[in-house]
């Protein structure tokens, strides 16, 4: 039997919540920007960063079916609303933090799907921000209320997450909205979950839209009296800078008309930890297919067309790390999932796992090719153990071979046209001196 005996005690600390409001917009839509200036002097808890909205769609749109016949197009916003965010940026000082990658709402997808469990997508994502896309005709036409507490980088992803804004110059948030082709949506003479017609493909484009009023942002501050903090903050300056490290993300696109493709990057980084990929359709941007029917055994039953990642035909895949494969075979779809749990370190956690859960789903909806580089840690951000590739000619591909004979469980055939996005989580590191001065190292 152990018996201890303890006690810790912080004195002088107290914390209190504030709402923010944006600096151009109360209403955003498709192709709008949100502007937002964080507080200034306060040491701000960034994961506690929500953003409220009342969120709606134009629904529904009355057309033309390919028929003939009069139909209606019903749309629903996806599911997590930070996917209608196209690209995020983070200046401080107008200094950018980040790269304001293009497909921020992709590889928000991406990375939900692989770290988030059931439990809280079925409980918190629910509840919060749209996880359950309902198919209601009229549901989304009245604006509801929703959640975005979640964020990728520097405001979701930094260690410490308690950021010390006097330290810093002002600090501001671009969100860039994406357009209609990030909704979901069914024609109402078939139903949800079956292709629409080109016509209203077509609709979608020209009407589809989106709205989010009422915006404010909220955010957790702290404050500590004894002044403890602010001399071991100074005495810290005083001996060379702070260091704050994140991840910051790269992505590159690159279409092809077979699966026996050669997709190639470069990429310079000071630590480079895993990479991602993704295929989908070729016209994936400007032909919505509707809403897609999952075959999960649990959780939502459908997602847009835009976030279908799919196998497509593939037969195996392999990286290519400046002449190295990585891992040192190819991979078959369904070790690419066992890949993918060795990847996160956690095919031995009792409480891990992720969204996907079925073979089917896998090869169709929702498939992912990962390679970890770094050293798995419990200190995660603040571990820098992966790849360096400054100062060196990198070059980086990912090779896919189809599928012979054919799988009858992948569903989608890529093999005429589709596009290969891939995703580069890197760790960033913020270095703050004296007087605000601020240095960023990608």
């Amino acid at each position: 039997m152990s018996l201890a005996y303890g006690l810790s005690k912080m004195n002088s600390y107290s914390t209190n919540y504030f709402r923010l409001e944006t600096t151009n917009l109360t209403e955003a839509s498709r192709y709008s920007t949100i502007t937002l200036n964080l507080p200034v002097n306060s040491i701000v808890n960034m994961k506690s960063l929500s953003m409220h909205c009342l969120g709606s769609c134009t629904t529904p749109l009355a057309f033309t079916n390919d028929a003939g016949d009069a139909d209606e197009l019903i749309t629903t916003l996806p599911n997590g609303i930070e996917k209608l965010i196209q690209r995020m940026e983070i200046f401080a000082g107008g200094q950018q933090l980040t790269t304001g990658f293009q497909g921020y709402n992709t590889v928000s997808c991406v990375l939900d799907t692989i770290k988030t469990t059931l439990s809280k997508e079925m409980t918190y994502q629910r509840v919060l921000k749209n996880q359950e896309i309902n198919t209601t005709e009229n549901f989304y036409s009245e604006p509801r209320p929703y959640i975005l507490n979640q964020w990728l980088s520097f405001l979701g992803e930094a260690e410490p997450s308690y950021i010390d804004t006097s330290l810093l110059p002002i600090c501001q948030l671009r969100l860039y909205m994406a357009g209609p082709e990030v909704l979901g949506c069914y024609q109402k003479s078939k139903g949800p979950g079956v292709q629409i017609d080109t016509k209203a493909q077509e609709t979608l484009v020209a009407q589809g839209n989106f709205k989010l009023e009422k915006l404010y942002f909220t955010v957790e501050t702290i404050t500590f009296s004894s002044g403890v903090y602010d001399a071991a903050v100074e005495s810290k300056l005083r001996d060379g800078f702070l260091e704050i490290p994140y991840y910051n993300y790269f992505t590159f696109f690159e279409g092809a008309s077979t699966m026996d493709k050669s997709t190639r990057f470069s990429l310079s980084s000071q630590c480079i930890n895993n990479i991602y990929a993704v295929q989908r359709r070729g016209d994936y941007r400007e032909k919505n297919k509707g809403l897609i029917k999952l075959t999960n055994t649990m959780g939502p039953d459908y997602i847009p067309s835009y976030f279908q990642f799919s196998a497509g035909g593939l037969g195996s895949f392999q990286f290519n790390i400046n002449n190295l494969f990585v891992p040192n075979y190819r991979v078959e779809p369904l070790a690419g999932f066992n890949l993918l749990t060795i990847g996160k370190a956690d095919n031995y956690g009792v409480l891990s796992g992720c969204k996907i859960n079925s073979y089917e789903d896998w090869l169709n909806n929702q498939f992912i090719a990962m390679v970890r580089l770094n050293l798995p840690s419990e200190m995660g951000v603040r571990s820098m153990t992966s790849l360096d590739s400054r100062g060196l000619n990198s070059s980086f591909y990912l090779q896919c071979h189809s599928a012979s004979p054919a799988d009858p469980l992948q569903t989608v055939d890529l093999s005429n046209s589709n596009e290969t996005m891939i995703i580069c989580e890197t760790t960033a590191v913020l270095r703050i001196g004296q007087n605000r001065v601020i240095e960023t190292v990608f």
